[in-house]
């Protein structure tokens, strides 16, 4: 157990470049967090919305399956077949 393990060595240079490149990879990976940040809130904000339109529509949203009700989990109704056409339109003004 004598070996002695090599370390390599760096200059002040190239420490400092290595420091500089974390730096800018930080920023931006911060800068990409913020942006998915921003994009789920307009997707939790379009979803609320669609919700509100679903529910104008469809005054009561308490649908059962197969004699249960269940109106958490089986909103694939809407687009899925028997959906009337609802899954086709245009969305973006919502």
């Amino acid at each position: 157990m004598s070996e002695k393990v090599s370390i390599p060595s760096a200059t002040k240079t190239e420490v400092h470049t290595l420091q500089e490149r974390l730096n800018q990879l930080q920023v931006g990976i911060s800068n990409e967090i913020k942006k998915d940040r921003e994009q789920l809130a307009s997707l939790t904000l379009a979803l609320s919305r669609l919700e509100s339109h679903i529910e104008q529509l469809v005054p009561s949203l308490n649908l059962e399956v197969d004699g249960e009700g269940n109106a958490d989990s089986d909103s694939d109704w809407i687009f899925g077949e028997g959906s009337d056409g609802m899954g086709g339109e245009n969305i973006e003004g919502f």
